[in-house]
Order: C-alpha cells, then structure tokens, then sequence
C-alpha cells in the first residue's frame, strides 16, 4: 500500500512538470504533430477550433510575407519594414495558439534576421518574443534528453530570457492591449517553465500573476486550480467549478477538470460524487476535436485507477469473494 501511494505522488509530481507544457503534451498525445486547415473549418460551432483557425491563417499569412524575403541579410530601416508584418504576424500567431508552430516551416537564418533586425529596432518587443518562441519551440527537437525534457542548461536559458522579456513588457507604460496578452502568455510560460523545473512555488506564483491580469483566461484559470489542488487548498474546487462555468465543452482541459474533482471528493471520501464526476469526465473526452485527442493526465490516471479498484471492490463484495476469503481467515 505504501508503494501504492509512492506511485501516486510520483505520478503527480510528473504531472506539475507536464500538464502545462504544451510542448511535451502535444508531441506525446495521439494527435497530429502537424496540422490542415481542414481540421479545424469542419468544426465552425467549436470555439476550440476556431481559435485554431484564426492561428493557422495568421501563421499562413505570416510566412507568405516571409518567404517573399530574399535577402540574406537585414540591414536598413527599409529592410526592417519589409519584415516586420511577418515577424508581427508569427508573434500574434503565437499568443492565439503557440501549439501550430511546428506545421509552419522557417527559413534556416531565421534567427539571424531576427538578430539583424533587432540590432536596427532594439526595441520591438513583439519580435523579441518571437526570437523567444522560436528558442522555446526547438525544446523536442534540439535540447531533449532521455527523460523528454529538455537540458537543464536549456530550460535555464529559457526562463532566463522570458523573465527579462516579462520585466521589459511589465515596464511599458502605457501598456498596449497586444503588450497586455503577451504578459499574460509570458506569466504562463514562466509557470510551465518553472513546474518543468521543479520550481512549484514559483510555477504557482507566475500562473496566479497570469490569472490575475486576467480572470477569464481559461489557462491560467485551470493552472491555478490544479496547483491549488496539489498543494490542498480549499480553493481548488471553486476554481476548477469556476473553470466550467467558463468553459465551452471542448476545452482542451474540459475533461481533466472533472478528473481532478473526482479526486478531491476522494479526498474527501464521497465516493458516489468522485464516480459522477469521473464519468462526467469519461463523457466530456467525447466532446474534444478529433485532432485534440484528450491525453493522460495525472488527474485522468489517478482518478481511474481509484475508480476502478473501487468498483473492484464492490464487485467483489457484491459477489461474496471477500467474505469468503475473511471466513477462511484463522
């Protein structure tokens, strides 16, 4: 039984490092690492799909204009021009849904143009994001080790630049609402940064700072909520009921939500409730995109593991093998 709950713990300490790292979520689930655009016009009702539309069009804007560059080099104002709608363009794509990146190619110098530009207009804070999000997005190509994480070197390098990024775009008065969202995206890529590193105090402050810009943001909501959860705080389940409220049913963590309520009524050892809320859960994973497949979760694993054994139990009960088995006891 000890081992049980090691295993658990364990369990969960692996989720804080992955639940809110997209990366690794998406590039370990059964979905498609690179995406059509069909995928996401089939579903015109489905908010989900629609966020993923406006990103795929402005990820495909954004590289038309690029790829319409041919120079080598970047070294005038003018040449800074020509550039700027599409590095503006991948920035914004980004901050809808940094999760299509990898369906859109680069051209090999692109940091290097980045650089150049940034020399010219060291102040553009939108490309400087997107220099970030292109270092961010090598993380399960270049940097990953045995363990799929990528080297602590590498995650050091990241949360060094975001935390700058963050201050720099934190400092701009007044602040224009595209600085607004990207403060909002930078707090919750410190936070997954930081649950990547084991960091939880600091994961929980970054995802809070994030929620705290922003109430609605259905994300950070959810971050907060299940670190609240780990840590036990009562919070937890208003938040995670706050979150549905919000939420439309296809939210990528829609389903986990109702996962980790199964497991605080646990906790609280209401199991007929914890089973409603895990087969809410069972239920709301039919409502994901076919693209979107629900994955994993610590929430989803521990939650059916408990439910089940439970329902061993009470088969076993039901049957009268248990019985048996105490009667046969000395």
């Amino acid at each position: 039984m000890d081992k049980y709950f090691s295993d658990l713990h364990n369990m969960k300490k692996q989720s804080l490092r992955r639940i809110h790292d997209s990366r690794s979520r998406y590039y370990e689930s059964d979905g498609p690492s690179i995406f059509e655009y069909s995928m996401f016009t089939a579903y015109p009702k489905s908010p989900t799909a629609c966020v993923y539309k406006k990103a795929f069009e402005l990820f495909f804007d954004a590289q038309e204009i690029l790829y319409t560059y041919k120079k080598e080099k970047v070294e005038t104002n003018e040449d800074c021009e020509c550039l700027k709608s599409a590095f503006h363009g991948f920035a914004r794509a980004n901050l809808c849904e940094a999760h299509l990146s990898a369906t859109f190619c680069l051209p090999a110098n692109i940091l290097d143009l980045i650089d150049q530009y940034l020399k010219i207009r060291p102040n553009d804070i939108l490309v400087e994001y997107f220099r970030t999000a292109i270092i961010f997005s090598e993380h399960p190509f270049v940097s990953k080790c045995k363990n799929g994480y990528s080297s602590v070197k590498h995650l050091k390098q990241l949360i060094i630049m975001h935390e700058e990024l963050a201050f720099k775009v934190n400092k701009t008065k007044p602040q224009p609402e595209i600085h607004r969202d990207l403060l909002i995206h930078l707090y919750f890529l410190l936070g997954s940064l930081y649950s990547n590193t084991d960091q939880e105090v600091r994961a929980l402050d970054s995802f809070q700072k994030s929620y705290d810009i922003d109430n609605s943001n259905l994300d950070s909501l959810y971050a907060v909520a299940f670190y609240k959860y780990f840590t036990k705080s009562d919070k937890a389940e208003s938040m995670l009921k706050k979150y549905l409220q919000l939420a439309s049913q296809c939210h990528k963590r829609y389903y986990d939500a109702f996962y980790t309520l199964a497991l605080i009524e646990l906790d609280k050892e209401n199991i007929e409730l914890a089973k409603k809320y895990y087969y809410k859960g069972v239920a709301a994973e039919k409502k994901q995109l076919p693209c979107l497949p629900a994955w994993d979760t610590f929430s989803r694993k521990a939650a059916r593991l408990n439910i089940h054994l439970l329902e061993g139990l009470d088969d076993l009960h039901t049957s009268g093998v248990l019985q048996s088995i105490e009667d046969s006891l000395p």
